[in-house]
This record gives structure tokens, C-alpha cells and sequence, in this order.
């Protein structure tokens, strides 16, 4: 389970664009699709789904309805986008997450990524606007891939990052790749450099 150490809604899902699993309201046993990779899903006891999800066998999602796993790929509305981005995707302008505070965010003209602050106290960036509902601040511990063939960090392991094969989707477990001996991966510059202050904003 990550913690931070210092986000269309079907069952399962906390609020719109969260992606993060919710057992409320659902019964005991009830299996949940995992938001964030439709092959895995989640048994909800007392309110809560457990720690790691289960896996489907090979070539088989899991499917809400029928509450087992079927032949075949992810339907497209099992995908869940998240609502808080904090990687640009070049030339396309956006409002983007900070990562260490939640009063604050990034303005993205395509090329250049400016820091704001929200405009009044006591509002909180919640991925599209600043809102006085701090249960709303973006999750700091989220990774989503955004544009193929782009790296992203790994919020939990300052030495490792993910390689992105595709655009728009949680990366796998498979693209996850480590610096070399004695370098990290740094936020700012996409890459890995020699380590010196290790950025690392959660833990697994």
C-alpha cells in the first residue's frame, strides 16, 4: 500500500477520476475491479478492499458484473483517467498538480511550466481548479503515464523510474527501470544524475 510520508464513477471507484479503489457501501466478498489495472481486482471486507489486489491468469480481465475473470482485453470503459496530472504532455497546454503542496499548482503553455499559487487561503488544487475542500488535494504518490516512449519517476524509490510504452495508462510493473549505482532520478530533469538530494515523496 503507498502512504505519503509529509485522487465516468462505476463500484470501486472513490470519486470521479480518482482511480484509487473504494469498498463503501459494498458488501462483504464482493469483488471490485483494481481502477488502476483491469486484470487485477479486490475482495471488500468491513468497508475496505485488501492490501494487494488478485490476478487474473494471463489474457483474461476481470469483469464487475459477472465477478470473475473472462477471456479477453480490457474494455475501454474500464480504464480509469485520473483527474490530477502531474507529468506535461509537450505542446499541449494544461493546469498540472504539485506535488509537495496542495495550494499550489503548475501552468503548462506547451513549453514552460509556471508555479501558481491558488488564488485564496485555504483553497486546494484538486487537478482542474483550486477548491476549499482539502479532501480534494491531488495524491502525491500518483504515477500515470501520459505520453508513449516518456519516462516518469517512481514516487516511492528515488533510483527508480518508469519507461512508458504507451500513452494515457498506469504503468506496469514490468516497465519499472533503476538508475544506475550511486545516481537517482531527478523530478526536474526526466533522467537519472548523480545522487545527491534524493527526492523521494512516499513510501510503498
Amino acid at each position: 500500500m503507498v502512504q505519503v510520508v509529509g485522487v465516468s464513477c462505476v463500484a470501486g471507484y472513490t470519486t470521479e477520476g480518482s482511480c484509487v479503489p473504494d469498498c463503501t457501501g459494498i458488501s462483504n466478498d464482493y469483488f471490485i475491479q483494481d481502477p488502476r489495472d483491469c486484470t487485477k481486482y479486490y475482495v471488500c471486507s468491513n468497508g475496505e478492499p485488501n492490501t494487494d489486489p488478485f490476478e487474473c491468469p494471463p489474457l483474461q480481465f476481470f469483469d464487475p458484473i459477472t465477478q470473475t475473470c473472462e477471456n479477453g482485453f480490457c474494455p475501454s470503459s474500464a480504464i480509469c483517467v485520473p483527474n490530477c496530472r502531474f507529468e506535461p504532455v509537450p505542446g499541449h497546454p494544461s493546469v498540472l498538480a504539485h506535488r509537495t503542496s496542495c495550494s499550489k499548482y503548475y501552468s503548462y503553455d506547451g513549453v514552460t511550466m509556471t508555479e501558481k499559487d491558488c488564488p485564496g487561503e485555504g483553497q486546494y488544487f484538486n487537478g482542474q481548479a483550486c477548491v476549499f475542500d482539502s479532501d480534494e488535494c491531488c495524491d502525491p504518490c500518483l504515477y500515470y503515464c501520459e505520453t508513449a516512449f516518456t519516462n516518469i519517476a517512481d514516487p516511492t524509490n528515488c533510483r527508480r523510474y518508469y519507461h512508458c510504452l504507451n500513452d494515457l495508462y498506469f504503468p506496469l510493473d514490468a516497465e519499472l527501470l533503476y538508475c544506475p549505482d550511486g545516481e537517482s532520478y531527478s523530478l526536474s530533469i526526466n533522467d537519472c544524475v548523480l545522487e545527491s538530494d534524493c527526492s523521494q515523496l512516499c513510501t510503498e
